[in-house]
């Protein structure tokens, strides 16, 4: 019976060792384990060894005893020094916290949070532990949600917030601006917010009042004046007023309209309408971006990417890996010689040369860029403007861009 419980002490420690090696990111502690390891477990196997000797042999002499009594204190001494080094694995020397910095680099906000999201409308919500709250740019804390579930940004000054399976929204002081009564609610966008009753779908106005009464099976966000909503079995575009503008012909959901165009599916392939429902770009296309961009949008033609414009003309031919939507003029592509990122203008020309791993939309001003597996922050000019020392970030919104970093162990 001993023996048993030595055996599956030493199988499960064994395991917690092995899964906590596999996520542990500290170098020191890593060729500390594995040294003791490489110690401990052959005195393992010598005790198993002169266990099984002793069972076998039964021996009555002193030197039996004495085999047998040295395997019971060095078994002991393993399973000490074991626990010793599981208590050092599992003491974390630093852990991962987040933050936010300004475009120069600078930290606005010192890490101190779990988790993080995105400033808009001048807020963020964080999360500490298993505790919410919403902070503003200085990192001073503004309130603390009491809800099921409190949406990660703020839309026109208002928030998502759900509770008992019910819908609402809070403002920005975290009381709530209309009250919880919703089966399902969408984010503000031009004052309207789409909403579910009954299973039906209307929109509502900021003081929650219906402007379009639920009637929809489905409904989006509006972008330009237009919502896609379903009805009858099919898609189509209401205006703000709930005036049915195109009407539901689509098998499948649209886009929202962008640069006055709304990507559609027509017998699976894609095609572009404009505000009337009118065909502009006939369906052509295996593949191609949601949206328009700054004038263009992505499509992919033979395994490659390129651009077309709001005629639907080939503004830059497919000849990319990878590419990205245009922003602020620039685009980030994967080119074919060196499998490495850059960015280029509208013009197709390269204006900032391939040699990121990865590479991100440029927002204010700034984009993110991995080198050597390492997160940078570049300007249009392709210059490294901030070099944070971090194993996440995201892009800048608002002025402030979230980053996470290793701070030490309270």
């Amino acid at each position: 019976m001993a023996k048993l419980i030595f055996i599956a002490v030493e199988i499960l420690l064994a395991i917690a060792i092995a899964i906590r090696l596999s996520s542990c990111k500290e170098p020191t502690i890593l060729t500390v384990s594995f040294i003791a390891m490489a110690t401990v477990l052959p005195f393992f196997g010598f005790v198993q060894v002169a266990w099984f000797i002793v069972d076998r042999t039964k021996p009555t002499d002193s030197m039996g005893e004495i085999i047998r009594i040295f395997s019971i204190i060095v078994s002991s001494l393993l399973v000490i020094v074991t626990t010793g080094i599981l208590v050092l694995l599992y003491t974390p020397r630093e852990v991962r916290k987040y933050g936010y910095i300004d475009k120069t680099g600078k930290i606005i906000v010192n890490p101190t949070f779990d988790e993080a999201c995105d400033f808009s409308n001048g807020v963020a919500r964080v999360r500490i532990d298993s505790n919410y709250t919403y902070i503003d740019k200085t990192g001073k804390a503004l309130f603390k949600p009491k809800f099921d579930y409190t949406a990660c940004s703020f839309y026109d000054g208002l928030a998502r917030i759900e509770e008992g399976g019910k819908c609402g929204f809070i403002d920005k002081t975290g009381n709530i601006a209309i009250k919880l009564q919703f089966d399902e609610v969408g984010g503000f966008s031009h004052g309207l917010a789409f909403v579910s009753v009954n299973g039906k779908y209307g929109y509502i106005d900021k003081r929650g009042q219906f402007v379009i009464e639920p009637q929809f099976d489905e409904a989006s966000d509006f972008s330009e004046g237009m919502a896609c909503i379903k009805l009858h079995g099919k898609f189509g575009y209401v205006n703000e007023k709930g005036i049915l503008v195109i009407a539901p012909k689509f098998e499948e959901q649209p886009d929202g309209f962008s640069n006055g165009l709304a990507r559609v599916q027509v017998n699976g392939k894609y095609a572009y309408i404009d505000k009337t429902g009118k065909m502009i770009i006939k369906p052509q296309f295996d593949y191609s971006a949601c949206s328009f961009y700054d004038g263009l949008a992505r499509i992919e033609q033979g395994h490659r990417s390129g651009y077309i414009d709001t005629s639907g003309k080939v503004a830059i031919r497919p000849r990319f890996q990878h590419a990205g939507g245009f922003s602020h003029g620039v685009a980030f592509v994967l080119f074919d010689n060196n499998y490495k990122y850059g960015y280029i203008n509208k013009a197709g020309k390269t204006v900032i040369r391939p040699q990121f791993e990865l590479a991100y939309d440029f927002s204010d001003g700034r984009a993110r860029v991995m080198i050597e597996r390492k997160y940078f922050y570049i300007d249009k000019n392709g210059q490294i403007v901030i070099t944070p020392k971090c194993f996440d970030c995201g892009d800048f919104s608002e002025g402030l861009a979230k980053i996470g970093v290793m701070v030490p162990a309270q």
